[in-house]
């Protein structure tokens, strides 16, 4: 073929010219992916703002669907539901956990977590 008819190559275009749009799209990737990181660990724990489960009270009612009855090892044998009374017959297992040792109605008695999402006082 004659070379005054070979069509003439593409003009090679730059590094940034070809991968810009990769660049800008990683850039912006960082960018949400830190503000995620950075919302997570300074927002406000919803915790803090749940009143403390009250102490000097002896009587409580489930509040959640369901609270877990445990064992003295903390394995779940069964459940306490909603609205049922619960009545503590002891604060903290020996181990140092933080359950309370509960009796509910028709004698199921159990380790509980005492937790003000889980439970209200009735005092």
């Amino acid at each position: 073929m004659p070379e005054g008819n070979a069509p003439e190559p593409p003009p090679r275009r730059s590094w940034w010219a070809r991968e810009r749009r990769k660049v800008a799209l990683g850039g912006v990737t960082g960018l949400l992916c830190l503000a995620g990181v950075l919302f997570t660990l300074y927002r406000d724990d919803p915790e803090d703002a749940l009143p403390p489960v009250d102490p000097a009270c002896d009587r409580y009612e489930v509040t959640a669907k369901t609270l877990f009855r445990r064992d003295a090892e903390g394995q779940v044998i069964d459940q306490f539901v909603r609205d049922e009374r619960l009545e503590v017959l002891r604060r903290n297992g020996s181990a140092g956990n933080r359950y309370w040792y509960v009796s509910g109605s028709g004698g199921k008695r159990g380790w509980v977590d005492p937790d003000p999402r889980w439970m209200r006082p009735l005092c």
